[in-house]
């Protein structure tokens, strides 16, 4: 679990850390990989709003799927719902 009082500087410094990888991806000539990666630095600054963007959130996730297979079961997952235990 994560702090409330932290949760903002460690959104901050994951989204830092997916801002990396980005750039490595592109310096390597692996733009699907970059392009993921930016959707996914998108998706913590939703995650960190206090406004409800879930709908913002899910439309990201299966923008992705669509487009990239081996991402289907991370849509999957948001109709799923986390397993018990998961997140808390």
């Amino acid at each position: 679990m994560i702090s409330q009082a932290k949760l903002g500087s460690v959104l901050y410094s994951f989204t830092g850390l997916l801002v990396a990888a980005r750039e490595i991806a592109r310096d390597q000539g692996a733009n699907d990989l970059e392009e993921i990666l930016d959707v996914a630095e998108y998706l913590v600054t939703l995650i960190a709003r206090r406004d409800d963007l879930s709908s913002e959130f899910e439309s990201q996730v299966h923008r992705l799927a669509r487009r990239f297979p081996r991402l289907r079961f991370a849509a999957e997952r948001l109709s799923e719902g986390a397993p018990a235990g998961w997140g808390s």
